[in-house]
């Protein structure tokens, strides 16, 4: 299982959600237009990990892409470090959580 890049900032782990996807031969398309306007990185990712949509679309994703990515893999580990709010963490952990069953292995560790 692979390690979690290492990241030193939430602009580094955008950069590299991006990237990684892109390697993966997944263009996150709906993730970078949203990203490229942020004014406040946290609140954008934040609204991100709470949508029901970006969730549907990283669901179906995973089917074909079993070991994407996501913000939320970072958020799980570094969110108190970066500001993000004691909700949107317990939120992207539990998302890492279903994101591992759905594709039956822990993506990252």
């Amino acid at each position: 299982m692979p390690q979690l890049p290492h990241v030193s900032s939430l602009q580094e782990a955008v950069k590299t959600v991006i990237k990684e996807n892109k390697r993966d031969r997944y263009n996150p398309t709906y993730f970078t237009r949203t990203i490229a306007n942020a004014t406040d990185l946290v609140t954008t990712c934040s609204t991100l990990i709470k949508s029901q949509s970006s969730y549907s679309a990283l669901s179906d994703a995973l089917l074909s892409h079993p070991d994407l990515l996501t913000l939320e893999d970072f958020v799980a580990v570094y969110g108190e470090e970066w500001g993000f709010s004691p909700e949107v963490i317990a939120e992207s952990l539990n998302r890492v959580q279903v994101f591992n069953v759905l594709v039956g292995h822990q993506r990252y560790q």
